[in-house]
């Protein structure tokens, strides 16, 4: 037979053993949330930086072709027109 004093020991270490053990279970959980989370909004942030970087390509083509054109215009050749890329 064990003493009071075990028994209460062993009441709290399982009570303790308990609640770490919902508390490693909680943390997995909110790191696979966070996880998925993260997975989302980087994938998000990806497409927004190519849209922004394909919009300053193109704004950057469009642009420089002014030029090549008006330079054209002044210099009467109109075989240098630039290509968008």
């Amino acid at each position: 037979m064990k003493t009071k004093e075990t028994k209460t020991v062993e009441k709290l270490r399982d009570e303790v053993h308990f609640i770490q053990n919902q508390c490693w279970d909680e943390i997995r959980r909110v790191n696979a949330d966070n996880s998925f989370l993260l997975r989302e909004k980087l994938h998000t942030m990806a497409e927004k930086m190519c849209a922004h970087i394909n919009a300053d390509h193109t704004n950057w083509a469009d642009f420089l072709s002014n030029f090549v054109e008006k330079e054209a215009e002044l210099h009467g050749s109109a075989s240098t027109k630039v290509k968008a890329i």
